[in-house]
């Protein structure tokens, strides 16, 4: 099948999401809030491309968005993209238009690409072209706290949806019990450090911050974190400018919140940071400094803060937090295994092979979805 694919740069991001071109289409291949986020990304360039798009004449058939991002290797500075999205237009998805998309992704960083937060339908997909490995796959918890029958099913079985004011009163009933056993059964703990919930990212953090990320692969700091505060691609209000049904990813959930929190110890030294995420009855820690000694503390920290926003479930993979989030299981409903995963090019694998450390879950896409 003939089609054309044209490229969206990150300079052009915003007058694109005003233009009729991207009104006029029966579906978006980015959200308003995402495109003003990439066009703030201080680790991009102006040239670099945000998206591919596909047309069959002048209809949009389909779309690849790439996030730029940089790596530190021997003190190289190399730049990369993440793939953090795909969509194809059902009637076309055996033009091999996805596949056609990733090779112009592909050729064009020379290679330079990595993918993360995939299902493994999408995992499979991008092994079969053999030119991507799966490079780190980090292994942590899904550790049930409240009862959330109602969200779990009916995600799971759609059909079920007739039932979901049973299915909520059960889970308001259940909860309830679980809230009375634990006051009868768990001993206080209260964490022993500081737990500071910041606005701005300040000069003195980044310093701490710094030091934390040094043997990261990605050197997060202080314009990368500040950045993900300012700019996040999913909000709890619905923007009046933007028909959310015509955007396939997320952008919009009613739970949708991050925290960034500073972690000072009774001295008042900077002793961890962490970014904390509530989406979809989820709490995750996409990005997570601290010292070994603070871990359990922060562990503690979390179960309380579970608690009193009534958030059910805690995902992270941070290796140490598992460890300990494993060690305290008999406050939680259950707990169970959960991997993240990378993927990168084969090119950078022949090339970095033994330098791919340090991923973080925040890494990619991971710390605004």
């Amino acid at each position: 099948m003939d089609f054309e694919i044209k490229h969206i740069t990150v300079g052009e991001l915003e007058q694109y999401i005003q233009s009729e071109e991207y009104f006029s289409q029966s579906f978006y291949p980015i959200s308003i809030i995402r495109a003003i986020s990439h066009a703030h990304n201080p680790r991009a360039d102006k040239d670099d491309v945000a998206l591919f798009l596909a047309y069959d004449a002048k209809e949009l058939i389909g779309y690849l968005g790439t996030l730029s991002d940089k790596i530190y290797i021997n003190s190289k500075e190399l730049k990369v993209f993440w793939i953090s999205c795909m969509w194809v237009v059902p009637e076309y998805r055996r033009n091999r238009i996805a596949l056609r998309l990733l090779d112009q992704a592909y050729n064009f960083y020379s290679g330079n690409i990595f993918i993360t937060n995939y299902i493994p339908v999408s995992k499979a997909a991008f092994i079969k072209t053999e030119k991507y490995v799966e490079c780190s796959v980090m292994e942590g918890v899904r550790a049930y706290y409240r009862f959330d029958l109602c969200r779990i099913l009916t995600r799971k079985y759609p059909k079920i949806i007739w039932f979901k004011l049973i299915l909520s009163a059960v889970d308001t009933i259940f909860n309830l019990f679980g809230t009375i056993y634990r006051s009868l059964t768990s001993s206080k703990n209260d964490s022993s450090n500081n737990y500071l919930f910041l606005s701005k990212i300040d000069q003195p953090l980044d310093k701490i911050l710094t030091s934390f990320s040094g043997e990261s692969l990605f050197k997060r700091s202080a314009p990368d974190f500040q950045w993900m505060m300012d700019y996040p691609w999913v909000s709890n209000s619905k923007r009046a400018d933007s028909d959310h049904s015509k955007y396939y990813f997320s952008q919009y959930s009613k739970d949708f919140k991050q925290w960034f929190i500073r972690v000072d110890d009774n001295a008042g030294h900077i002793v961890g940071f962490m970014i904390l995420t509530r989406h979809k009855g989820e709490l995750k820690t996409p990005y997570l400094y601290a010292d070994s000694s603070v871990i359990d503390d922060i562990a503690i920290f979390l179960i309380e803060f579970l608690r009193k926003h009534k958030i059910p479930t805690l995902v992270t993979h941070h290796p140490e937090l598992v460890k300990h989030i494993r060690s305290l299981r008999r406050s939680f409903l259950y707990v169970r295994k959960s991997v993240y995963g990378f993927i990168t090019s084969r090119k950078i694998i022949s090339e970095w092979k033994d330098e791919l450390i340090g991923f973080r879950e925040g890494d990619g896409d991971g710390a605004f979805t």
